[in-house]
């Protein structure tokens, strides 16, 4: 418990020059600066593209990617997650509990990510481009639907298949 009150209210560790996040010793930001920012990542996944830093991460990405397994129940609704973390961020939902305020309006947020994809609407930002014919769009979730609908058809067995374009 001490460590996570210096850890998260004091900030009296070192922190990264990156990503401003804190640590509660010097091994541990050097931990994260190898695995995240220099991206030494060692440790591949066989199923997938992805790779990690650390072992015990490659073991819980096996764990719950790609075998499904999700250990945290919520005690509120019958979905399960994960990461204990993930089950926190989701309960935020059923309590109401909005800590991401934006600065332009009165909108108020239960996750950090709802707000930054909020706040890509008042800075007019939109980082997701179709390749096919160069929209672009504030949401990855808007693009893909635009790909589905304006760029996609249906075969005759249900399977999806690019259109041809004429752009």
């Amino acid at each position: 418990m001490l460590a996570h009150k210096r850890m998260i209210h004091d900030r009296n560790g070192p922190s990264c020059a990156e990503c401003n996040q804190c640590f509660l010793c010097e091994s541990h930001l050097v931990r994260h600066m190898q695995t995240v920012h220099e991206r030494n990542k060692l440790h591949a996944c066989t199923m997938c593209d992805k790779s990690f830093g650390r072992k015990e991460n490659l073991d819980r990405h096996m764990s719950t990617v790609h075998e499904g397994r999700k250990p945290f129940p919520c005690p509120k609704c019958d979905k399960s997650f994960g990461l204990n973390h993930h089950l926190v961020n989701h309960l935020r939902s059923h309590d109401n509990v909005k800590l991401y305020l934006c600065a332009e309006c009165p909108s108020s947020f239960t996750h950090s990510g709802h707000l930054t994809a909020h706040m890509r609407i008042h800075r007019n930002e939109k980082p997701f481009e179709c390749t096919s014919c160069k929209k672009k769009f504030n949401q990855s979730s808007n693009l893909k639907r635009h790909v589905k609908t304006r760029h996609t058809e249906v075969d005759k067995t249900g399977a999806e298949e690019p259109m041809d374009s004429d752009f």
